[in-house]
Formats: C-alpha cells, sequence, structure tokens
C-alpha cells in the first residue's frame, strides 16, 4: 500500500494563519484581513465573497502538466451568488479548478481536472443554513488512465476521460480562480491538501471519515495528544498546578468532578493559551486551591473552547 502523506506537495491547515505545513508555500491574503473562524478541525478560513488567498512559490508547482494529482478541501457555502464561484484553482482551459459552475441550478460543486468540468451529477450544495454544514471534495486526475474523478464527501460523483493537465501561467489561489477573477468563494474553508498523485478512493473516504472527518494532520500522524502532560499537587497549601498541550490563539475550559461521569462545575472556562503548552495557574501565581476540600477523591478535564 501507498503511504497517505507519499507525493504530498503542500498541506494548508488554516488553523490560525495561511502557512503551509508541508513546504514553503506558504499563503497571502487578498482582499483585506480574512478572518480566523471555528473550522472543520481548529479554525478555518472564512471568506466574505470578496477575499482570496494567493499561494506563493513557484507556481509551476502546482500545475502538475501531463501528471497526476489531487486536492482535497473542506467547505461551507454561506451564499451562491454569482454564475461561477471558485473554491480552489489553478487556472482555466486545462488548469485543474474546484467550483460551483455557472448555471447550474440547484447549484452543485464540480471538478476540472484537465478536460473541462465533469457532467453534471445531482449532488445539490448546501447552501446556507444553521447550523453550517461542512462538506468535503476531492478532486482527482490520474495521468495512467487519462481520466478526472471529483468525490464529494467520500463518495466518487462524477468522472470524465480524456483529461491531461496543461500548464497554468497564474499563482494557485484559495477562493478564486487565478486565471478568471473576482469569481470568490463565500463561506469556510479548511484543510487543505495537494498531492502529485492520484488518492485512491478509500483515501478520501477516511478523509471523510462518515462525516466526523479526519484532518490531513491527524492522517499523517502529527496532531499532539490533547491531554494533561502534568499535574502537580502541593500538599503543603492544599493545590494544584496543571499542564498541557495547547495551540496558540485559543482558550480553554478546566472542569472538576468527584466522579468520572458529571463535570458541571467549572474552574475556569476562559484560560488564555500559553502558545504549545499551557501552565495553569501561570508560574509565579498561587497554585489553584483545591475546589473540594476534605473530597476523597477529585478528577479535572480540560477542554478547547469552540
Amino acid at each position: 500500500a501507498i503511504a497517505f502523506e507519499t507525493n504530498l506537495v503542500s498541506y494548508w491547515p488554516l488553523d490560525s494563519d495561511f502557512d503551509d505545513a508541508k513546504a514553503e508555500n506558504h499563503g497571502v491574503e487578498e482582499g483585506g484581513p480574512i478572518e480566523f473562524q471555528t473550522g472543520k478541525f481548529d479554525g478555518a478560513v472564512y471568506l466574505n465573497g470578496s477575499q482570496s488567498i494567493e499561494i506563493t512559490g513557484d507556481e509551476n508547482t502546482f500545475d502538475f502538466a501531463g501528471e497526476s494529482f489531487t486536492v482535497s478541501a473542506w467547505y461551507t457555502a454561506e451564499a451562491i451568488n454569482k454564475s461561477w464561484q471558485c473554491l480552489v484553482a489553478k487556472g482555466e482551459g486545462n488548469g485543474w479548478r474546484v467550483h460551483r459552475r455557472g448555471g447550474d441550478n440547484p447549484p452543485e460543486m464540480t471538478f476540472t481536472g484537465g478536460n473541462g468540468d465533469v457532467d453534471r451529477h445531482n449532488v445539490a450544495m448546501t447552501v446556507g443554513g444553521d447550523p453550517e454544514t461542512w462538506h468535503h471534495v476531492a478532486g482527482v486526475t490520474d495521468s495512467d488512465t487519462q481520466e478526472q474523478i471529483l468525490y464529494l464527501d467520500g463518495e466518487e460523483v462524477a468522472r470524465k476521460a480524456g483529461a491531461t493537465l496543461q500548464d497554468r501561467g497564474n499563482p494557485m489561489r484559495i477562493g478564486d480562480n487565478p486565471d478568471a477573477r473576482n469569481r470568490n468563494w463565500q463561506g469556510k474553508v479548511d484543510d487543505v491538501a495537494v498531492w502529485g498523485r492520484a488518492l485512491q478512493p478509500n483515501e478520501i473516504a477516511e478523509i471523510w471519515d462518515g462525516g466526523s472527518g479526519k484532518s490531513i494532520e491527524d492522517m499523517l500522524g502529527l496532531s499532539v495528544p490533547f491531554d494533561f502532560t502534568s499535574v502537580i499537587y502541593n500538599a503543603e497549601e492544599d493545590s494544584f498546578r496543571f499542564e498541557w498541550n495547547s495551540k496558540p490563539n485559543r482558550t480553554y475550559a478546566l472542569y472538576f468532578s468527584e466522579t468520572l461521569e458529571e463535570f458541571d462545575a467549572d474552574i475556569d472556562d476562559s484560560i488564555e493559551s500559553g502558545g504549545e503548552t499551557t501552565v495553569y495557574p501561570p508560574i509565579g501565581e498561587p497554585g489553584l486551591e483545591n475546589p473540594l476540600e476534605g473530597a476523597p477523591q477529585l478528577f479535572f478535564r480540560i477542554e478547547e473552547n469552540q
């Protein structure tokens, strides 16, 4: 079996920045400051319909002319209000792009991977709604079979023969088409990745994971376990100090209980992250007084706020 990370070119988690976690092809925002909101996994970018992210580095890296490739992304569609709206793309013609095709009614997500768009597949997009609905899309070009394949929510919905990717001259963009601008996405985008190979159906199904989803970070085994790394009890002061793996720009809630069944009592529900590691109370401050003095046993739980 081929390892999942084989030929992974770039990966943008989009949790709190536009950095490429695999290489140096970082993103640059365009159209005003782009807001980070709650994503499918941690954070995600919210694009307001006039914004996009240009991918820096050598733009030829993402052409895959005459080669196989895969693009994967999670998204929500807040509004479909243009005849064409692009989620992620390298360009027009027989460059690749994932987008809403103009004229589709109801709107559908489509994919061009070297031979125009795949045919209509009658899987309507979910637009708007509360709570928002996350979907996964993957576009695959297989140079061995010369086919382009569109997957939605883990399942193949369309394929087209005669696909050969061609070179395009503009940088890849998330949220717009670099060759046909002002087709901006409106909604959230999360966990975008590009491979220089055709992912297999089982790999794409695993990313979808029945709707629960697995981030590329998790698939690669790079995610840091979210757990206490240290709990120090000071018997003389009857106080505690906690340390856990954390992420920058997050807040956390600390709970306690006498049992493992209910954690209704919170100690602090707005603990600021200390970066990759958080200590509470911070070093230099007094420890946390025992919230249940005299209790025969005491349990603590930490949660990341959404």
